[in-house]
């Protein structure tokens, strides 16, 4: 496993011809969809770009994303999920199974902890802020778990977010009332003949503070 992590690399050129067993995507994507999130509260949707000509149109807008990747995920982030959303009554209830006085509680503290903790009750920019980080519990999860897969592969922020969401809303993929476009994720597999990848980090004692 030391030797997975310590080989793991963004992959800036992918072989045309590599591909990704069904079963094995299937699993990055059943990662995603069990991630951790701030109350459990799933502040995300999946979309994996299939159709040639979105893929195209994608890379025109997303500068980062990388040609001949086999498989590409864009991660949207939840607008709006505020205490008193129906987003978030609908989770509590039909995926938490919350009713009652186990509902108000839970509305409750989420309400407070929005409003004292990491102050955001009101603020439409911070709440979509605070679901968009969630968003990067979905991607260290993706690529950890395609490294132990053997895959290579790119996460890209590098896109226009007004241009991609236009895109997928024209396409009719997004409401932009509800969701925004807050990461690509790419897999495949890597040119080798473009270069060997070595990884440069720094030095664990730069960066680990052990406070006893």
């Amino acid at each position: 496993m030391d030797e997975t992590f310590a080989t793991r690399f963004t992959c800036k050129r992918y072989d045309p011809e590599g591909r990704i067993p069904d079963e094995d995507f299937a699993l990055l994507l059943d990662v995603a969809r069990r991630s951790p999130s701030s109350f459990g509260l799933e502040p995300w949707r999946f979309l994996v770009v299939e159709n040639e000509g979105l893929r195209e149109d994608l890379l025109e807008v997303a500068w980062g994303a990388k040609k001949n990747a086999d498989r590409t995920v864009v991660i949207l982030s939840r607008k709006g999920a505020s205490a008193d959303s129906d987003f978030v009554e609908r989770t509590l209830r039909e995926v938490q199974g919350a009713e009652g006085e186990a509902l108000s509680q839970r509305r409750d503290f989420l309400a407070a902890f929005q409003r004292n903790d990491l102050p955001m009750e009101g603020d439409d920019d911070r709440l979509l802020e605070w679901a968009a980080r969630q968003a990067y519990i979905v991607l260290g999860n993706m690529l950890t778990s395609a490294a132990l897969l053997g895959i290579d592969s790119t996460p890209v922020e590098g896109f226009s977010v007004a241009k991609l969401t236009a895109l997928l809303a024209d396409r009719g993929l997004i409401d932009p009332d509800e969701y925004v476009p807050t990461l690509i994720v790419q897999f495949g597999r890597k040119d080798a003949s473009h270069f060997e990848p070595v990884q440069r980090r720094r030095k664990a004692q730069d960066v680990i503070q052990v406070v006893k």
